[in-house]
């Protein structure tokens, strides 16, 4: 905010308290830590005040009582992204806003701001629908659109920002705004890929995809099949149709419960695929999405193969992302195109044998229709071919040190490769270069515009710098100076 006010006291945060439907919150409070939890159960979320927001009004209410204080705002759904360190100001958390409306005849679903995706699918499978999501079933709709949006149907489909019809949004001022392509072109431009810095969306509607069958899910190998199969899969993905959806990770599974019993305490190769072709049928579907694994089978026998005919709201078994709160430490990064030296580069760090403490180093197949549309919306780097995302160990003592190094080494290794923007780099708050490579500097002056009309005052939190002894969750500046020595 460009002006300080009175912070608010306890009888003016007990009154905000007798205006809202949801819950407020003191640090004092006996639901605060509950409250300000997330996904992310490493972040450390520590406002001032915390809004449960039931509804569109305590939204407001929120955000005016914000502006009347001089707070600053921060928003959380799920808590998949709270990287941020935030130290003081107000948060609004929009669990509670849970509604969803489908309309079978326009081929829509609108959904409050807490909704995750997996809530979303029991009103679609019915009609053969798909949201155009995630690979991750617990993220909030919202949170992922207003991010950009890359799933594993995104080489067919395009991405979630491409199929977002209107948002409705509460501004600085408390007011709330419908935004889509005839009320508010630019702010409706920002808003799908801007991510952060223009209000509080309170409620989405997006368009849905007929596609009633996929052919899809996971094939893993043992370790040893890792340089095999990553080196078959890069060559492989320069001539898959874009129908064809398919990443490669490098797993280490604990020797604990909770994965497949064939899994458990083994490093792994695994791939994930995705046949999705809105014009198959039930009967043609599973001989063209087999046809495109020959490579694959013909490498070695599986430890297990979930590879079927599947629902097309079934795609959140084709990543498997972990459900639940976890430490999380991560870092992405967008790639050109990659080629046998680049699997070489990696596998010497994170190979069969090598002691990597990451529990899944991931590189994913673009291209397709992420490739399109590049300048209807606010996302950032969608002509990168590929990805790089690395996952930590869910070890704290790791984060600070151990992990940001040894992912500026890899980052370092495979330099030639890196794409010049890199949506992954989002984390609440990235800095330095890290930001700059959000977006062009095209967007980013166009969406410096946006965010000066919207948020003169700069209510709504975003690129914060975390104070010198907070270690980062994700790699930023660390592996740009690996980079650059």
């Amino acid at each position: 905010m460009t002006t300080t006010m009175t912070p608010p006291s306890a009888e003016a945060i007990a009154a905000l308290a007798e205006t809202v439907h949801g819950v407020v919150c003191a640090r004092d409070h006996a639901e605060y830590a509950t409250e300000v939890a997330g996904y992310n159960s490493a972040g450390t979320y520590a406002p001032e005040i915390v809004v449960g927001a039931a509804d569109e009004h305590d939204v407001q209410a929120a955000v005016r009582f914000a502006a009347e204080h001089g707070l600053t705002v921060t928003v959380q759904a799920t808590g998949h992204g709270n990287y941020a360190p935030v130290r003081d100001g107000l948060l609004i958390t929009t669990t509670r806003m849970q509604s969803i409306e489908l309309d079978p005849d326009a081929r829509s679903v609108t959904v409050g701001a807490g909704v995750q995706w997996q809530a979303i699918t029991p009103y679609l499978e019915p009609h053969g629908f798909v949201a155009v999501s995630g690979s991750s079933p617990s993220v909030s709709a919202v949170g992922l659109a207003l991010g950009g949006g890359l799933g594993p149907l995104s080489r067919t489909l395009g991405c979630t920002v491409d199929y977002v019809e209107a948002f409705r949004l509460v501004d600085a001022t408390g007011e709330v705004r419908v935004v889509d392509h005839a009320t508010d072109e630019e702010l409706f431009w920002a808003l799908r890929g801007g991510k952060v810095g223009f209000g509080v969306v309170t409620e989405m509607r997006l368009r849905l995809v007929h596609l009633p069958v996929l052919y899809a899910g996971s094939l893993y190998w043992d370790g040893e099949f890792i340089e095999p199969v990553y080196r078959a899969w890069v060559d492989w993905t320069r001539s898959v149709p874009d129908a064809v959806n398919s990443s490669v990770n490098i797993i280490r599974f604990p020797d604990a419960d909770g994965p497949p019993p064939a899994l458990r305490g083994r490093t792994v190769i695994h791939l994930r695929y995705a046949y999705a072709s809105p014009g198959a049928t039930d009967d043609s579907i599973e001989a063209e999405g087999e046809a495109h694994l020959a490579t694959f089978r013909a490498i070695g026998t599986p430890l297990l193969d979930t590879i079927g005919r599947l629902p097309g709201t079934e795609t959140s078994g084709i990543h498997s992302d972990p459900p639940g709160q976890l430490d999380v430490w991560e870092h992405g990064l967008f790639l050109d195109e990659i080629d046998q030296d680049y699997v070489t580069a990696l596998l010497d760090v994170v190979g069969n044998g090598r002691d990597a403490p990451f529990i899944a180093v991931e590189t994913r197949h673009f291209g397709g229709a992420v490739a399109t549309k590049h300048d209807e919306s606010a996302m950032g780097g969608r002509d990168a071919r590929y990805s790089l995302f690395l996952i930590g160990a869910p070890v704290r003592e790791l984060f600070a040190e151990v992990l940001p190094g040894l992912a500026a080494r890899i980052v370092g290794a495979i330099d030639q490769y890196r794409h010049h923007y890199t949506n992954y780099h989002w984390s609440g708050h990235p800095t330095g270069e890290a930001f700059r490579r959000l977006w062009t500097a095209k967007q980013h002056e166009r969406l410096d515009r946006v965010r000066a009309a919207i948020d003169p005052g700069g209510m709504f939190a975003f690129a914060q710098t975390p104070p010198p002894d907070q270690p980062l969750n994700t790699l930023t500046d660390a592996a740009d100076g690996a980079r650059a020595s």
